[in-house]
């Protein structure tokens, strides 16, 4: 499984703890599956956080990943890049967009007021698939728009 890393300031409206952000109760309720504690990329790093499925070691069972991004990332993420889907999503904060690389999950980005998310899952339980199905997909859309959803009332 890839996990797109996303370089980020921690100049945020909300926090630059992304990790705070969702429970893993509220993680598990939305993904169908116990997730472990919310994880930061590291110690200087927490503006990324993965929630991965218990008991499923190295990140092989369903996840969800948070970002927490700055406004100059959630705009170059909205450029068109050939290869990569680029949709807009509504009712989603002041603006969404979904964007989806060949072979890889969808990636919500959420601007609201100046605060900006990404919102990445997979919900697919084999790990090894080596793509989704588009029923796969769009599920794992319902679970990153649910996620996001969550983490808008925060903001």
């Amino acid at each position: 499984m890839a996990v797109t890393l996303i370089a980020c300031t921690s100049a945020h409206a909300a926090s630059s703890d992304a990790c705070v952000l969702l429970t893993p109760a509220q993680v598990s309720a939305v993904l169908g599956a116990p997730v472990n504690d919310g994880e930061a990329l590291s110690p200087t790093h927490r503006e990324y956080c993965s929630f991965n499925e218990a008991g499923k070691a190295g990140g092989g069972g369903r996840n969800a990943h948070i970002s927490i991004i700055d406004e100059k990332t959630f705009t170059l993420g909205k450029t068109p890049i050939s290869g990569v889907e680029k949709t807009p999503e509504s009712g989603l904060g002041d603006e969404a967009y979904w964007s989806k690389a060949h072979g890889m999950v969808y990636v919500l980005s959420v601007k609201k007021g100046s605060s900006y998310i990404r919102v990445q899952s997979r919900t697919n339980k084999d790990a090894f698939a080596k793509a989704n199905t588009p029923a796969l997909d769009e599920q794992d859309r319902a679970v990153d728009r649910k996620l996001a959803l969550e983490i808008l009332k925060k903001l």
